[in-house]
């Protein structure tokens, strides 16, 4: 995934809600992609809509903050990506991004890679260009079209999706409370104080890889 794994989106987005909205709100305010909608409808009401208009223009609000190409572009690389697929280069594993992403923030996806990290080949970076099919059913499509053997998300549903209705396994980046769903293909990282990387994740690996060879003795 792009979003909340390679590219830390929330940081221009919650800066573009704090200076709307009013709220100083916090990186770890931010628990889920429906929190800006959250945030919005109170503070419309406050401004004296009815209950069913806020919320209408609190969804709305939420969804053009997260497709606006220019905020979305301002994204920092998320911590320990950069890292992260390098090393998959180096050790010649292929890897995609594949996100839920809208048609229209394709060449604006394709921009921020280059100027962020200019040596990812455009060729694997998969975005929506169908704007009758939702992202999330896009998403599991392209990672069972491309024989995808581990996905890794920050949004739970997507995750379960992959799961479900692929071969993949999923790695959930996300300290979201109240997950009951098990299954062997999929697996959590966690981080207390902040968000969950992939630096979370290749520690994690190190330590698996180094546990089994320690077994092997």
């Amino acid at each position: 995934d792009i979003d909340g794994v390679v590219a830390l989106s929330v940081v221009p987005v919650l800066a573009k809600v704090n200076y709307d909205l009013g709220p100083n709100y916090k990186i770890m305010d931010f628990t889920g992609w429906h929190s800006v909608r959250d945030w919005a409808a109170p503070v419309f009401r406050e401004r004296g809509m009815p209950e069913a208009v806020a919320l209408k223009a609190a969804t709305e609000y939420d969804t053009s903050v997260w497709t606006d190409p220019d905020l979305l572009g301002a994204a920092p690389v998320h911590r320990g990506a950069e890292a992260f697929i390098k090393r998959l280069h180096n050790e010649g594993i292929e890897y995609y991004f594949i996100t839920s992403r809208i048609p229209k923030l394709f060449d604006s996806t394709i921009h921020w890679f280059r100027r962020n990290l200019p040596w990812v080949d455009p060729s694997v970076i998969r975005v929506n260009t169908d704007t009758e099919l939702e992202g999330r059913d896009f998403k599991w499509q392209e990672v069972a079209r491309l024989g995808i053997g581990v996905h890794i998300d920050d949004h739970f549903e997507h995750a379960k999706l992959i799961v479900d209705r692929t071969f993949a396994s999923a790695v959930l980046l996300s300290n979201l409370d109240g997950l009951s769903y098990k299954h062997p293909r999929f697996f959590r990282v966690r981080a207390d104080g902040r968000f969950p990387d992939l630096r979370d994740l290749h520690k994690l690996l190190m330590f698996r890889t180094l546990f089994r060879v320690a077994q092997s003795y």
